[in-house]
């Protein structure tokens, strides 16, 4: 009874348009698409959008505070941690679409069950961490801004645009760094 309500509504959320609904499954040849040079131009505006974030950006704040370094400093510092910092993540990110998988399934594959479910709850508590940090600096950013919001309701519309993310997917996202409307499929 419980399994089939689930099923309903799974099926449900699952037909509204723009809804990412994959999963894990793997890719099949014949379905992976080349992007072109405009995928591998919003791949960049992407990770340059994810390096500016709030929290990033008050990480090269503490430069001239705390350590006395120049505006030059700190930029060559932060965009070169940056750039090196990446390197694993996109490395790893090759394989995804050589084997038809998404990368977050490729440790499971690589480390087994267990341990990528340790793994896994190290980085879901470390996104809890750095999502909360998030809210809270863009909540204060929004409410500087703006001086009638206070901090608790830019930490919630904040919150509101980021789960709007997680739930309709990179396409959106995507259409946001364009600037222009998502189209139906």
């Amino acid at each position: 009874m419980v399994k089939n309500r689930i099923a309903f509504w799974n099926s449900r959320i699952e037909a509204l348009a723009g809804l990412e609904s994959r999963g894990i499954g793997r890719v099949l040849s014949h379905e992976r698409h080349n992007g072109g040079i405009q995928a591998y131009v919003q791949m960049m505006f992407f990770w340059f959008s994810v390096n500016t974030s709030a929290t990033n950006i008050i990480t090269a704040l503490l430069g001239p505070l705390l350590f006395r370094l120049g505006w030059k400093d700190c930029v060559c510092l932060v965009v070169f941690a940056n750039a090196l910092a990446a390197c694993g993540p996109a490395y790893i990110s090759i394989f995804g679409p050589v084997s038809g998988n998404r990368t977050m399934v490729l440790g499971r594959y690589i480390m087994g069950y267990w341990p990528s479910k340790l793994i896994c709850l190290l980085v879901l508590l470390n996104e809890i961490g750095w999502g909360i940090i998030g809210c809270i600096i863009t909540g204060q950013m929004i409410s500087a801004v703006n001086g009638h919001i206070s901090i608790a309701v830019g930490c919630v519309l904040s919150a509101l645009c980021i789960g709007a993310i997680a739930t309709f997917g990179i396409r959106l996202l995507h259409a946001v760094e364009r600037c222009d409307p998502p189209r139906a499929r």
